[in-house]
């Protein structure tokens, strides 16, 4: 894809009510939108090129990146927000640590290997999220169980090591679990699929969702984790062509726009009380004040549908207002 094309889909987009979300929110539920707006999430794989992100001697985001131009245009369209989720192998070639003119180089001693670092370091703190797409890529129904851990494993480790060797293992918490499947081919046996959904990381954190492959045919969009029948080992993408963002603006409608609803009246100490809220969402539904839908109230999530409304994810948070985000869902 040319630099130009990226930034076209990216307006098409902005033009017709999209803002971004990361995906680890999508999955849990608790994503937030403007009002008005419609979730759309951009991945990437087979991270880390430098016509994905590099960073400029400033440190920010170079536009001849992917990332970079992405970023930009966040700056200019602050409402369509910024966040992308990236998948990568992390042992199977070097990232070039030089920039002259419109061509990337790689150093011949091992300074790629701390510009990569501060790479992956900018993007965990500017909500670029990495997540493990296999050491080497293997093709998984023709690796072996015990080389399927190996590169689960390694993947994990090596990008640990990266963190550790600009000191900023603070950061390695704040790394995710979510697994994107090389050629998103499945292993060949059940034992296989189990090493993929079983893992966990080495901080001991869960696999939240598996990524399959990029759809090139059989367009479809993504459902949600209120979407009945989600299934988080089986999450379906299409590629960022014209053709599929053309299929994107088609189907629009059947993506719900996030909306507001004022809540109360009620008193600051009860703003964070979840009985309350979920009463006061559960009045406004009933007398068709705010309509059904998945409410974002201070971080609480809850569900209104078919008349009752049921909290769906709990946190806990110093509230500051009544007034709701309803967050949308894409029908499946």
């Amino acid at each position: 894809m040319r630099y130009t094309d990226f930034s076209n889909q990216l307006r098409t987009l902005y033009n017709n009510d999209f803002s971004l979300i990361s995906l680890k929110d999508w999955i849990n539920g608790t994503f937030v939108l403007p009002a008005g707006k419609k979730p759309l999430i951009i991945t990437l794989d087979d991270l880390w090129f430098a016509d994905q992100l590099y960073l400029n001697e400033d440190g920010t985001p170079s536009t001849y990146s992917g990332i970079g131009i992405l970023w930009e245009f966040s700056k200019v369209h602050p409402d369509f927000g910024f966040s992308a989720s990236v998948f990568s192998n992390m042992g199977d070639k070097k990232t070039a640590d030089k920039h002259v003119d419109d061509w990337f180089f790689v150093s011949e001693d091992d300074s790629w290997i701390n510009k990569l670092a501060l790479t992956i370091a900018w993007a965990i703190e500017n909500g670029v999220d990495p997540y493990n797409h296999l050491f080497l890529h293997p093709k998984l129904d023709l690796t072996a169980n015990t080389d399927i851990i190996y590169h689960i494993k390694e993947n994990d480790r090596v990008i640990r090591y990266y963190l550790s060797r600009i000191g900023r293992e603070d950061l390695i918490p704040r790394l995710g679990n979510i697994i994107a499947l090389p050629y998103g081919i499945w292993p060949a046996t059940t034992a296989g699929v189990n090493i993929i959904k079983n893992y966990k990381d080495p901080e001991g954190k869960p696999v939240q969702a598996v990524m399959e492959a990029y759809n090139l045919d059989a367009a479809q969009l993504t459902s949600s984790v209120f979407t009945p029948g989600f299934d988080p080992y089986h999450i379906a993408r299409i590629t960022a062509s014209d053709y599929m963002i053309k299929f994107i603006i088609e189907h629009k409608a059947e993506i719900p726009s996030s909306t507001s609803c004022k809540l109360g009246p009620l008193q600051e100490e009860q703003s964070s009380d979840l009985e309350v809220i979920q009463r006061l969402i559960q009045n406004s539904v009933t007398n068709q004040s705010c309509p059904e839908g998945v409410y974002n109230v201070n971080g609480a999530v809850f569900v209104a549908k078919e008349g009752t409304v049921a909290l769906f994810k709990e946190k806990d948070a110093v509230a500051t207002s009544a007034t709701p985000t309803l967050t949308p869902t894409l029908k499946p």
